[in-house]
């Protein structure tokens, strides 16, 4: 696992206060710890997974694994015929089309060590009918949240799903909303759990940390008035 706190600082302010990471705290940072590959992410939480003895955090850290990897297995994945693959420059400048996600990866890394420019590729449904016009909003926001949208739109151009590439052809960054309906819906629920968990110890002011920061100001203080 990499470390969840870079900074050698801040590592040293934590040994010094004798603070440690909740499980749950780990698995915040390693799913928004910047500058991380996509499947070191993935590979960390696993790890974090099955090493946790919170039963309820490796249950949920599963549910996230399982989802990512249902998203993605659906986005290299054209059998139907009915996407293409955009593969397009940082400045969404389109780069060149293809009916595969490997023959796309394989033209971006190309055309990256070429040009020496990032690259995306995006899956496009090739609308072929007036049934196809009509598409599952990819806007909807989570509805645990009380994000309330309509489930369907009229076709925008927005791609089905996504992936950032770093130059190198490895996924920094992974996004979709091709998983049926269902199955989102009850991702969303575990999501739901996490994100206001998250979102109470922000607005609390991460208690556990602030404690025990002032417990060293005061025995520091202490130590100075003798």
């Amino acid at each position: 696992m990499f470390e969840i706190v870079p900074s050698q600082w801040m590592k040293k302010c934590f040994e010094e206060i004798d603070f440690a990471f909740t499980d749950f705290q780990k698995a915040t940072l390693i799913w928004n710890a910047p500058g991380r590959l996509r499947q070191e992410i993935l590979d960390a939480l696993e790890e974090l997974s099955e090493e946790t003895r919170d039963e309820t955090l490796r249950r949920q850290i599963n549910e996230r694994l399982d989802y990512e990897k249902k998203a993605f297995e659906i986005f290299i994945h054209n059998q139907t015929g009915k996407y293409v693959y955009v593969v397009e420059d940082m400045k969404y400048e389109s780069c060149g089309f293809f009916i595969g996600y490997d023959r796309a990866l394989k033209y971006a890394k190309k055309y990256m060590q070429t040009y020496e420019l990032k690259c995306r590729i995006n899956k496009q449904l090739i609308v072929a009918t007036d049934a196809d016009e009509i598409v599952r909003n990819p806007w909807r926001g989570n509805p645990n949240l009380g994000f309330e949208t309509e489930e369907y739109c009229a076709y925008d151009g927005t791609a089905v799903a996504s992936v950032t590439l770093n130059m190198s052809g490895e996924i920094e960054q992974f996004s979709s909303y091709e998983l049926p309906e269902e199955e989102k819906e009850a991702f969303c629920k575990t999501l739901d759990t996490l994100y206001w968990k998250s979102k109470r110890q922000r607005q609390a002011g991460f208690p556990d940390v602030t404690q025990k920061v002032m417990e060293h100001k005061d025995e520091g203080a202490e130590d100075g008035e003798k």
